[in-house]
């Protein structure tokens, strides 16, 4: 009976499939802090949009917090929140904060028949995340300055369509306000 259990779990150790190692690099691992429902939580974070989910690590303490629970993680010079698409949840980056935040999230399908993905960018507006259709929509969160914004885009050719140059976009926006 022992020889039997050894070989059993010799051969089980040969055909298991190797790990794959791809998906420990997804992550991004940062020093910085969450706030979660009822608690801030600071340490080393690991954050993994594939999983929605972050885990954050003090010590020889390390806790998993999901999308669904968390307010803002802010990490370097990064900031992420936690937000609802139709029934699931998601991590999105924030890239500006105003009155209402434009978020980013790739890959979030839609809930019809032809799954076609939504996004990439968001407003969150009073508690809730809503999809930006059109480019000309995503101007609107510079609210009264979406004109010249609009014109300076136009000079410096920005794509608003492309996240490096929105980030531009925004922090030309934050250089030239109060």
């Amino acid at each position: 009976m022992k020889l039997f259990t050894l070989l059993l779990l010799i051969h089980s150790f040969q055909i298991s499939p190797k790990p794959n190692l791809k998906n420990v690099h997804d992550s991004v691992v940062k020093t910085g802090y969450a706030i979660i429902e009822n608690d801030s939580l600071f340490g080393r974070i690991e954050i993994s949009l594939k999983h929605d989910r972050i885990m954050v690590s003090n010590g020889n303490t390390n806790k998993i917090v999901t999308a669904r629970y968390l307010k803002r993680v802010v990490v370097e010079d990064q900031c992420y929140i936690g937000g609802k698409i139709g029934e699931n949840y998601y991590l999105f980056e924030e890239i500006i904060k105003l009155s209402s935040s434009l978020v980013y999230r790739e890959g979030i399908k839609q809930h019809t028949l032809d799954q076609a993905f939504i996004g990439p960018w968001f407003v969150l507006e009073k508690g809730k995340i809503e999809p930006i259709g059109k480019s000309s929509k995503l101007l609107e969160i510079f609210q009264a300055d979406a004109k010249w914004m609009k014109q300076y885009m136009k000079f410096a050719d920005l794509d608003p369509t492309k996240r490096e140059d929105m980030i531009r976009a925004f922090k030309y926006y934050h250089s030239t306000t109060f």
